[in-house]
């Protein structure tokens, strides 16, 4: 692996790893800023949704003004977000600097995404696909217990720890020049008509609504999951969730670079249905368990079908269109951290009425909608 693709998957890897790591940090939070648990939580949706609308843009402002530019800016305010968030002395800067980091890593995820599509061959682009999920998935996984160890220090180091990678992987990207591809004082221009015309492609319509559904039953699953192992009779501590949780994604993040063989070997509608259909199957399989190692074992399941699928559709996003390649990415990014960002409001009414099932039953539903509008996605693309 070179030395370009492995900054690569490190950025992908540090993204999501301020993003979770508040979930490990709450009583440490509670007490520095006196405010109760709601309140802490709150700064995720400060760093999710400045980070959904920003990523509508980003990669094609990557595809105008090139890709080491773009992600130079995006590590630097990612960087700066992360001192701005250790300095903090209240909660409302706290939450603006939270900001700050979700529009930083608006510029990168699906940068990095077509940054990967551009270098590797096609052949082997599933594969490289199915490590930065992995990579991804280790942030996800690893930030809370990242942040958990830090935190017997001080909560703050965590995101000194993150600023100092982001500020070396600016200077990485800095040292690739590109040349523009919009022509001047016409980038804007070039910028929105390249997000037009992505919008006006059918498959990517398709692709970003597959991706929008996968996130909201990702994220909806496992919160809604650990609320259901907190309570009687289960009464799972938080560190035993965080475990738990914490051992899915590791076998995720194993997953993933058979994820991406399959998707090589079988192309990308298969791969992608077998991977909703171990979604599916671990959901129904979560409708009988009555454990916490079922409980366990099947979000273990529900990680393995998320990082086949996963991989699929990431692959797809940057085969769809080598022109549009970061435009696409974008919004297939967005439309997903879109979903997770809505994903307690979409379940929340369901899983009040009628408990957890409620919540499985309706992303099993939704793992079939997914199936097909994947297929008609790679239909339309070919």
């Amino acid at each position: 692996m070179d030395a370009r693709r492995f900054a690569i998957y490190v950025g992908a890897f540090i993204g999501p790893l301020a993003s979770n790591a508040v979930l490990a940090l709450v009583p440490e939070l509670k007490a520095s800023f006196n405010a109760g648990t709601p309140e802490v939580l709150l700064s995720i949706t400060f760093f999710m949704l400045p980070f959904a609308l920003f990523s509508l843009f980003t990669g094609a402002l990557s595809d105008v003004l090139g890709r080491s530019k773009v992600l130079r800016i995006g590590f630097l305010v990612y960087a700066i977000g992360c001192v701005f968030t250790a300095l903090a002395p209240e909660l409302v800067t706290f939450y603006l600097s939270r900001t700050v980091q979700g529009i930083g890593f608006a510029f990168l995820q699906p940068v990095l995404v077509a940054l990967l599509g551009d270098i590797v061959p096609g052949d082997m682009k599933g594969v490289a696909m199915g490590l930065f999920t992995g990579a991804t998935t280790a942030g996800i996984s690893l930030g809370p217990l990242v942040a958990g160890m830090f935190s017997i220090v001080d909560w703050r180091l965590t995101f000194w720890f993150i600023a100092i990678i982001s500020f070396v992987l600016a200077f990485l990207h800095g040292t690739t020049t590109e040349k523009m591809r919009g022509a001047g004082s016409d980038w804007v221009r070039s910028l929105l008509s390249r997000v037009l015309s992505a919008w006006r492609l059918r498959p990517v319509v398709l692709l970003s609504l597959t991706g929008f559904m996968h996130v909201l039953c990702y994220i909806g699953n496992q919160a809604f999951v650990s609320s259901r192992l907190s309570e009687s009779p289960l009464s799972i501590t938080s560190e035993g969730i965080g475990l738990i949780l914490a051992a899915a994604g590791l076998v995720g993040l194993l997953a993933s670079r058979v994820a991406g063989e399959l998707v090589v070997r079988m192309g990308l509608f298969r791969s992608a249905g077998l991977g909703f259909i171990i979604m599916a199957g671990s959901l129904a399989f979560m409708l009988v368990s009555d454990t916490a190692l079922l409980y366990a074992v099947a979000l273990a399941i529900f990680a393995i079908g998320s990082a086949i699928a996963w991989s699929s559709q990431l692959t797809l996003a940057v085969e769809m269109s080598a022109e549009l390649r970061g435009t696409v990415s974008s919004l297939f990014t967005s439309a997903g951290f879109l979903g997770g960002s809505l994903a307690a409001v979409v379940l929340t009414p369901p899983y009040i009425a009628w408990g957890l099932a409620a919540v499985n039953v309706t992303c099993i539903l939704l793992c079939a909608i997914m199936a097909l509008t994947m297929k008609m996605a790679v239909a339309g693309r070919e």
